[in-house]
């Protein structure tokens, strides 16, 4: 899956459920400096576990260039 997803552009890792706080502090950081528009961009970014999936330890992070 990681192969056809690099093939098509995007990054992608498992990121345990319990790092997601320090992934979203982090994030933040960075985006209090980004310009506006990137800031709107990613607004939908959601930081917690699926409730569909409750007993889930992992969630799939995919990143892609936006140039």
């Amino acid at each position: 899956m990681m192969a056809a997803l690099s093939h098509r552009g995007y990054q992608a890792r498992l990121v345990p459920i319990s790092s997601l706080p320090a992934l979203q502090r982090a994030f933040s950081a960075r985006l209090t400096s980004a310009d506006p528009a990137i800031r709107r961009y990613l607004s939908f970014v959601n930081y917690e576990p699926p409730k569909e999936f409750p007993d889930a330890r992992s969630v799939l992070v995919l990143a892609k260039g936006m140039y």
